[in-house]
């Protein structure tokens, strides 16, 4: 359980919120606890975001990464794995993952196993990121895919050209990403 009693400040509650929560593998009712701990301490409310994002992975060891539109409200133009937002009518986040790859893509996935999970914090805006990243199944990752409106393009990629190729690939919130995709040449 998190201890916040030593915080003065709405700020200081979100800095050791983020230490705890990356501290070891957190759960979506962990960020949820943190959540109660700030307005309990602070009486502000946070706003936490759950995502997750999906991983295919095809034969030859390439990923799939999904080009935002120029006009997307948020990471405008650059690449990511197919995801998003948790859904109450989600069951889990591994749910989550699976569904957003179909909307976006069109593929009938499944998760797998979780990858990696992140949290990160934006201290004005007062809101907790938790992203999961799950390793998805495609029976078929050679039928055609048939973007959402969301995206512009698709490439799949080695995950080493991703991160030598930088400028080919802009990758949105680049520091996560590049974690994650080391941590992928390192299993494929």
């Amino acid at each position: 359980m998190i201890d916040l009693s030593s915080c003065s400040t709405t700020e200081e509650c979100l800095q050791q919120s983020d230490t705890w929560l990356s501290s070891s593998n957190r759960t979506m009712a962990d960020v949820d606890t943190c959540r109660e701990a700030i307005f309990s301490q602070t009486k502000e409310l946070i706003r936490i975001v759950h995502s997750a994002l999906g991983i295919l992975v095809n034969s030859e060891h390439e990923i799939l990464l999904l080009k935002r539109n120029a006009n997307a409200r948020s990471f405008p133009g650059v690449f990511s794995f197919p995801g998003g937002q948790y859904d109450p009518q989600d069951a889990d986040l591994a749910e989550t993952a699976v569904r957003e790859t179909l909307e976006e893509t069109g593929l009938k996935t499944r998760a797998l196993r979780l990858h990696s999970t992140r949290f990160t914090t934006e201290y004005q805006r007062k809101r907790i990121f938790h992203m999961e990243f799950w390793l998805l199944s495609c029976s078929d990752v050679t039928q055609n895919i048939e973007l959402s409106d969301e995206h512009s393009e698709y490439v799949w990629a080695l995950p080493q050209d991703i991160l030598a190729n930088s400028r080919n690939y802009p990758l949105a919130g680049e520091i996560i990403l590049q974690e994650v995709i080391q941590g992928l040449i390192e299993i494929i």
